[in-house]
């Protein structure tokens, strides 16, 4: 997943009633009155979106079975993190040991003051005083706190793989999550054991690396057990993660998904503006002239190739599209392996052209025909496309018919369900309540 004011990059978790403390993980099960986890990620910097700040408390948990807060951090090397990552990795992390489980960013988090409902009962405000009041209104919503993203995973190369700086995140992070009680359990979003991430870090350690993740995954098991006896309460265990196969090796999955409730199949970013290429960023199928051969269904059949349970299986959804510029002949029957001149030059976020929230593809292309976009719809892919052959640019993107897609998929293949990055690139949570009404029991 990605970050705006942090990096980039995506991670979730998910909750359940429990009936027994002592019982394994559960699989992902019907939560409040829907039959699959519904899911989105809320990323903590939007509260400084100019104009339009979008808190915690502005999020449709009526229509979401888990909030996933995007991010929190590990201490440990950032060395590859912007520049503004590592100031505030070096203020967070001042006089604490490497491992340590921190809120980024605490301003946001715990010291803002924000419009909309906030507890009353504890001491801080932010976003995490308006997820207090959330969770309180609402017992059956899940809230998990997701470690890592893009731009802040590097530090897991270094802590997982020693004994000493593991403990003290596990232990650290499990004391974090008792504190800030309205969080249900943990999410890890390492990108990625075994390399391909920011950092560089794990291509050549790659055995190492995947021993590291499993037992990072075991102890923190361990330790949300045992903190669910001490509170009475079961406390979920969650990864996001990718399934292509670059970084298929550095997990051990069936190992590693016993101790998972679900795990977050990042299916998006397949192509974007880092590349020439051209074509679909999320389709749900590969055809005959997909680049790579990367699909949604493609990585969900690697994933059940390794033993992974289909019900804990949660695939995503960008609520977002990547543009390209430069691209001369894309038509209704050519919309894959297509060339251009590189991403657009523009888009939804300043810091990352060639980025567009749903919201602002719905206002600003979709619905606003003098802008000159055609819409095409990839049948064999099942993936949405706005072209215009003037401007020749080409945006790949989820509209509402290709998530009903993945919906028809997910009940199709019995699997967990759905989740969005992010909630607040929704158009009128249009996409989430789509979601909601269709995995109503």
């Amino acid at each position: 997943m990605r970050h705006i004011f942090l990096g980039s990059c995506l991670s979730v978790i998910a909750t359940t009633a429990i009936s027994c403390l002592f019982a394994p993980p559960a699989l992902a099960q019907p939560i409040n009155n829907h039959s699959h986890v519904i899911a989105a990620y809320y990323p903590d910097w939007k509260v400084y979106t100019p104009k339009a700040p979008y808190s915690a408390n502005m999020l449709p948990v009526d229509n979401l079975s888990h909030i996933i807060y995007a991010f929190l951090a590990v201490c440990g090397p950032v060395d590859s993190s912007p520049e503004n990552i590592k100031k505030i990795m070096k203020t967070q992390c001042a006089n604490k040991p490497i491992g340590t489980a921190i809120i980024l960013d605490d301003y946001a988090a715990l010291q803002i003051k924000l419009d909309g409902k906030t507890s009353h009962k504890v001491g801080y405000r932010g976003n995490f005083g308006q997820l207090k009041a959330l969770s309180d209104e609402n017992p059956n919503l899940s809230i998990l706190p997701s470690f890592g993203g893009w731009t802040l995973s590097e530090p897991f190369h270094t802590v997982a793989l020693n004994d000493e700086y593991r403990q003290t995140f596990v232990k650290s992070a499990a004391a974090l999550i008792n504190k800030y009680d309205f969080f249900d359990g943990i999410q890890i979003d390492w990108e990625y054991p075994g390399g391909h991430g920011l950092s560089g870090l794990g291509k050549d350690n790659i055995d190492n690396e995947r021993l590291a993740y499993t037992k990072l995954i075991s102890e923190l098991r361990q330790q949300l057990d045992q903190l669910g006896q001490e509170n009475q309460r079961r406390y979920q265990l969650s990864a996001a993660v990718n399934g292509g196969p670059k970084t298929l090796p550095g997990i051990d999955w069936k190992k590693v998904s016993r101790d998972l409730d679900q795990i977050y199949l990042m299916s998006f970013d397949f192509l974007g503006n880092w590349g020439n290429t051209v074509g679909h960023h999320s389709n749900l199928y590969s055809t005959a002239t997909t680049p790579n051969n990367t699909s949604v269904d493609n990585q969900v059949t690697a994933l059940l190739a390794q033993g992974v349970d289909s019900h804990k299986i949660i695939i995503g959804s960008p609520f977002y599209g990547r543009g390209w510029q430069g691209v001369k002949d894309a038509s209704a029957n050519k919309l894959e392996g297509l060339n251009s001149s590189g991403g657009m030059d523009k888009g939804s976020d300043i810091d990352d052209p060639g980025y567009f929230n749903y919201s602002d593809i719905m206002k600003y292309l979709v619905n606003n025909k003098r802008m000159g976009y055609q819409y095409f719809y990839d049948e064999q892919a099942q993936a949405a496309v706005l072209y215009s052959k003037k401007k020749q640019e080409f945006i790949s993107y989820e509209d509402k018919r290709s998530l009903q897609a993945k919906i028809d998929y997910v009940k199709t293949h019995n699997l967990g369900g759905i989740f969005g990055w992010e909630a607040t690139s929704d158009n009128n949570h249009e996409l989430i309540k789509q979601l909601s009404n269709a995995f109503k029991k």
